[in-house]
């Protein structure tokens, strides 16, 4: 054979074996990947693809997530572990607030107004008895930096301490049953107990209240005195009652007054001290007893000096 026609024929073989190698060693081209909003992918959860995603502005956009809404923005923004559409608090992947009322965490637009659950409650206060109102037992209670509370009226001996609600907050103020219409401070309000129903020996016989006390006609009764038991209290006087109270001031006159020629005796009490004098004789002179209102007085006659007398005798110018 020709050894040119040889030459040719080796180089095509040569060719054949070296061409399909060269061509196999070009690198590849990879494969065009579609942007996020235009791969026909639900490539935030949301439920959502492509345009129909609120994350998407456009079909070149590269996420479906929207950084400015909460409910699509990748971001546990409540901190209970759920995220954007997973999360109970988003109503849809548009809902701007992904907080949950309940969840334990005050965000979004929870308040304690309307999350007290999340956010704790609003300070309040409401008072049973209205106010300041001394003769009314009550109670406040409500809420103060999201810590309940509840205080009653107390007594502590005859002062009265008293809750009150200042807007949405308690106040308090002190107060003393005896400086007014009342003499007690008995279960957290101010009252006026009678004297029979206090618990105290007002008379000073060593018996107290109805029905131990014999001045008790009842425990509405005002005065626990008793005529007769050495003590002058409540509504007895000299005049209604002088065994316990003494005998007011007082004179009689039996001749009725400065008359020298009957015999007299006058007789009273003078100082809570009974006395009895009689008009008597001392030779001729005469020593008559009278009255002045209520005390006794005396003055002397010389029975020899008046008219048609001459003498004294038994108290008397004969």
């Amino acid at each position: 054979m020709n050894r040119k026609i040889l030459l040719f024929v080796a180089l095509v073989i040569v060719a054949g074996l070296v061409l399909p190698s060269v061509i196999s060693a070009k690198p590849s081209r990879a494969p065009r990947v579609k942007p996020a909003c235009n791969d026909k992918i639900d490539n935030d959860g949301d439920g959502l693809v492509d345009m129909n995603d609120p994350g998407c502005s456009s079909r070149r956009d590269t996420s479906e997530l929207n950084p400015n809404i909460e409910c699509d923005d990748g971001i546990d923004n409540d901190g209970d572990g759920a995220v954007d559409y997973n999360d109970g608090g988003c109503s849809s992947p548009t809902d701007n607030d992904e907080s949950n009322c309940g969840d334990g965490v005050c965000e979004g637009g929870e308040t304690s107004g309307n999350c007290p659950a999340d956010c704790g409650e609003p300070d309040s206060c409401s008072d049973t008895d209205g106010g300041i109102d001394y003769p009314t037992y009550g109670t406040v209670s409500g809420y103060y930096s999201s810590n309940p509370y509840s205080y009653d009226d107390l007594c502590n001996g005859t002062i009265l301490t008293e809750f009150y609600c200042s807007g949405d907050q308690y106040d308090l103020t002190s107060y003393d049953c005896t400086s007014g219409a009342y003499n007690a401070c008995v279960d957290g309000e101010c009252v006026y107990l009678n004297e029979c129903e206090d618990g105290v020996d007002n008379d000073g016989d060593g018996n107290t209240d109805y029905p131990n006390d014999a001045g008790c006609s009842s425990s509405s009764d005002d005065d626990e005195s008793n005529c007769g038991d050495g003590v002058c209290e409540g509504g007895e006087t000299q005049q209604n009652c002088p065994s316990d109270c003494g005998y007011p001031d007082s004179c009689s006159d039996t001749d009725g007054g400065i008359y020298f020629y009957v015999a007299g005796t006058v007789s009273g009490y003078d100082s809570n001290n009974p006395y009895s004098y009689d008009d008597l004789c001392n030779g001729t002179i005469l020593t008559e007893f009278y009255c002045t209102g209520t005390d006794w007085e005396l003055t002397s006659q010389d029975c020899s000096s008046l008219m048609n007398t001459t003498t004294c005798s038994e108290g008397r110018c004969i």
